[in-house]
């Protein structure tokens, strides 16, 4: 799974198997806070990743609950919209993300239904 930490100064592109470059750029007209995605140790996933699904929300929202990283997902299921349905979040996935913002006292930007990115910054409770 690409990812990598977004506080680097420097660093070449991950290439996938077929030798494709991963875009880690926040989306364009992100109503993400700029000051969240500058967050320390924030670890950017690519929502496209293998099957582009919600499991890979849920598992990295888990992950990120449990270990206090700070995470940021785009390209929420933009897998999915490729192929006539619909991306981004859908209800199940929020309410998992509103669960775990809940059990860890995190700060979130983007939790909303269909939302293409989000950022997860847990609690350091």
């Amino acid at each position: 799974m690409p990812l990598h930490n977004t506080n680097s100064n420097s660093h070449p592109p991950n290439k996938s198997a077929k030798g494709k470059s991963h875009d880690h750029t926040p989306v364009l007209g992100s109503t993400i806070p700029n000051r969240a995605l500058k967050t320390p140790g924030l670890i950017t996933l690519d929502g496209r990743t293998l099957e582009g699904g919600g499991q890979l929300v849920r598992v990295a929202l888990t992950l990120s609950a449990l270990l206090s990283i700070p995470v940021y997902i785009h390209h929420i299921r933009g897998k999915r919209a490729s192929r006539g349905k619909t991306g981004g979040l859908k209800e199940s996935h929020l309410a998992a993300l509103e669960f775990l913002q809940d059990a860890c006292g995190a700060e979130v930007y983007g939790a909303e239904v269909g939302g293409t990115e989000v950022v997860f910054l847990p609690g350091r409770e």
